[in-house]
């Protein structure tokens, strides 16, 4: 009752107004973090960001360089994430950004040895076995033979293999890198050497017969010689004399085919001889009353029996080869089979 307004209300005199204002707050991040993780393919070592902000729930997206990702990455790398928050009509948006990166997983290969051994077959040698854990590369070989790097394992002889595992997109070179030696054979001949009983006429092989006149095998490869091809045969046997041959490559296949020696068997036959001839004056002779000579004498080969006489008549002469002849000769109308054979002369009627 005893105040008034100085400026009262229009419609009300008791009633007065007064104005205030509250303006535009910002938003503001706080404690945006992102551990980094190393890559695996599953993604199961991913981490998530955090962020708190005084006003609104921060988002986040991610950044490679200056583009724009549409997910949070998954492969190695160093990525940026991003927290927002968006403005509205009571505050501003605020941003912030952190660096995190996804390390290359570590990687390895296992199953090599420290040396392999193989035979020249003509094809590349290729060490197997070997398992890694990088399914993005695979082992890498580098061979060298003689001082020399090439490019593969072919030819005989050895080599020194350095293996190792490259890095890739998402995993690092293995921390290893093995040396192993590959032992390559020069291929050994196999060929069959029969046992000889003909030589390269389709003859039987004699006594007295040289190794030379003996046909060895023929190979694509090389050439078989005898080693002593002058020498001869040996004595006759059915069971067969022992004599060395070797396998020599062609000058194009030495590197890679290895010489052979081998004791080859040779059946050798009796040497045939004929039956000596009475010489033609004494094939028929008249009677003189003394001994009278078949004309045939002993030899280092065989005996002469009973080769005189002196009576009248048709005489059988009996030849015999000597105990050490029979080793190795036979008569040629034996076959082989008897040490002796016979001549005839004959005594006719003489005059008075």
């Amino acid at each position: 009752a005893n105040y008034v307004w100085e400026a009262p209300t229009e419609e009300d005199a008791t009633k007065t107004s007064v104005e205030f204002s509250i303006t535009k707050g910002k938003a503001e991040i706080t404690n945006l973090t992102l551990s980094g993780w190393t890559y695996s393919p599953d993604n199961a070592n991913a981490k998530e960001p955090d962020a708190d902000s005084n006003f609104g729930t921060p988002t986040f997206t991610y950044y490679k360089g200056t583009t724009k990702l549409d997910a949070k990455p998954t492969t190695a790398g160093s990525y940026t994430v991003v927290a927002t928050v968006s403005g509205t009509k009571n505050y501003d948006g605020d941003e912030e950004t952190l660096d995190f990166t996804i390390s290359k997983a570590d990687a390895s290969f296992t199953g090599y040895t420290d040396s392999y051994e193989t035979e020249y077959n003509g094809n590349s040698y290729v060490i197997s076995g070997i398992t890694d854990t990088n399914p993005e590369k695979d082992v890498v070989f580098t061979y060298v033979k003689d001082g020399v790097t090439v490019s593969e394992i072919k030819d005989a002889g050895s080599y020194t293999v350095t293996i190792s595992l490259p890095e890739s997109d998402n995993y690092n070179a293995a921390p290893n890198t093995e040396v192993v030696i590959v032992l390559v054979n020069k291929k050994a001949n196999t060929d069959t050497i029969p046992t000889y009983s003909t030589n390269g006429e389709g003859k039987a092989i004699t006594f007295g017969d040289a190794l030379s006149t003996v046909t060895l095998p023929t190979s694509t490869y090389g050439t078989w010689t005898w080693n002593n091809p002058t020498d001869l045969v040996g004595n006759a046997t059915t069971t067969g004399n022992t004599h060395k041959a070797t396998f020599n490559p062609y000058d194009e296949y030495v590197n890679n085919y290895a010489t052979r020696e081998v004791s080859v068997t040779v059946i050798v036959a009796k040497k045939a001889i004929p039956t000596p001839t009475v010489p033609t004056a004494n094939k028929s002779q008249v009677y003189t009353g003394d001994k009278l000579y078949v004309g045939i004498d002993n030899d280092t080969l065989y005996t002469v029996n009973d080769y005189t006489a002196i009576d009248v008549g048709t005489y059988t002469v009996t030849i015999t080869l000597t105990e050490e002849a029979r080793k190795n000769y036979a008569w040629d109308n034996s076959l082989n089979t008897s040490v002796t054979t016979s001549v005839e002369f004959s005594i006719t009627k003489g005059k008075a």
